[in-house]
């Protein structure tokens, strides 16, 4: 299931006249999902502006297909964002993360593939965002027949739009190596 599905001149349209919020806020009512708080709230505003802001590139084709907050079936994981389109070869579908985190620390060795960071009001050990996008697409391409008939590239990333790159150590340490060749982060300074 998909939250919200619209193309990028539409989804510009929508974070523009701040629309973003009420119509993933209907769809979830209309499918039964419990009410968000408050915190998740501002994060739709926050990150999907951020993401505005990228996808305003005209480099990007305003038809290309945007979705927010995709179902992983089968599982009660949500991916925060999507981005669909074509190139001149294939199919692909870009898997973003996205994080408002401002900072992470490190954790030991054992713990390869989790962090910690503030959220949900507390700090807490959480996956490292390049992990968790890696886990989500490798979901997806796993129990989708049609990312596996229609040979779609399932592409993911993190995009970290308010991370301090002073804390950059932290997040790009070698022993998270192995997660950020797979699904590369973003911090603020990198849009």
């Amino acid at each position: 299931m998909i939250v919200y599905e619209n193309n990028k001149k539409w989804f510009l349209d929508d974070v523009s006249n701040g629309l973003m919020v009420r119509k993933i806020e209907e769809m979830f009512e209309k499918h039964g999902i419990r009410k968000e708080s408050q915190a998740e709230k501002n994060s739709w505003i926050n990150s999907l502006a951020r993401m505005g802001i990228i996808l305003s590139d005209s480099r990007i084709s305003d038809d290309v297909d945007v979705a927010v907050e995709f179902q992983i079936p089968l599982t009660s994981k949500r991916v925060d964002f999507m981005i669909a389109g074509k190139n001149d070869v294939s199919d692909n579908v870009v898997v973003i993360e996205l994080k408002q985190w401002e900072k992470v620390e490190k954790v030991a060795n054992e713990m390869l593939h989790s962090v910690r960071a503030f959220t949900g009001g507390a700090v807490r050990m959480v996956s490292h965002p390049s992990y968790q996008a890696y886990s989500y697409a490798v979901f997806i391409r796993n129990s989708s027949e049609q990312v596996q008939d229609n040979d779609i590239n399932i592409i993911p990333c993190a995009y970290l739009h308010n991370y301090d790159e002073k804390y950059l150590s932290e997040l790009d340490d070698e022993i998270y190596k192995d997660w950020y060749n797979e699904a590369p982060f973003f911090i603020k300074n990198q849009v």
